[in-house]
């Protein structure tokens, strides 16, 4: 071979294997990019249209707010209790207009009815009214809100005194306690 010429080999087109095998790779390439592309997108559309701005924990906070049980309105103290069922009223605006919390005490050593009122200062802004199945408090706040908290003792005997605040009930923890909220 003299210096200046050329081989076949070097000008020559790539065989056809090789071609096609580039091809081949290429196109995986870009067929896996447009799947993680059209994943990606679903994806993205599923995020921006599911409704979650009102979930379940922003209705029980915007409940346990409202009607002035929320722990952030409590700081000093430990612990709280946790609603069973919240629902809440908005106007068309989205306040909240009132709700309705329930909860359940079941037979637990440390909670109780009189842990329950004292720890959400129930009956410390109205009034408290006793009855055979339990006892209803009001209480009214400054900015306009009514909060209503009613005792239904589970299983319990009778009270017949007038103050539920000496209820002997208040120690017992089988209860249900429904407070509303309202405006």
């Amino acid at each position: 071979m003299r210096t200046g010429e050329r081989t076949e080999a070097a000008d020559a087109p790539a065989p056809p294997a090789r071609r096609a095998r580039r091809r081949g790779v290429a196109t995986a390439v870009r067929s896996g990019f447009l799947i993680l592309s059209g994943l990606g997108l679903v994806w993205l559309v599923l995020v921006f249209t599911t409704e979650e701005p009102r979930s379940r924990r922003t209705d029980v906070d915007a409940a346990e707010t409202f009607a002035h049980l929320h722990h952030d309105q409590y700081p000093d103290e430990i612990r709280f209790y946790v609603p069973v069922e919240a629902t809440v009223v908005r106007a068309a605006s989205g306040a909240v207009v009132s709700s309705r919390l329930r909860y359940d005490l079941d037979v637990v050593r440390d909670s109780s009815v009189a842990d329950f009122v004292r720890t959400y200062q129930v009956g410390r802004h109205g009034t408290a009214v006793a009855s055979r199945t339990g006892a209803v408090y009001t209480d009214r706040y400054d900015d306009g809100r009514l909060r209503t908290v009613r005792v239904e003792y589970k299983g319990q005997k009778p009270y017949g005194g007038s103050d539920p605040l000496k209820d002997p009930r208040l120690s017992t923890s089988g209860a249900t306690i429904v407070v509303t909220g309202e405006r």
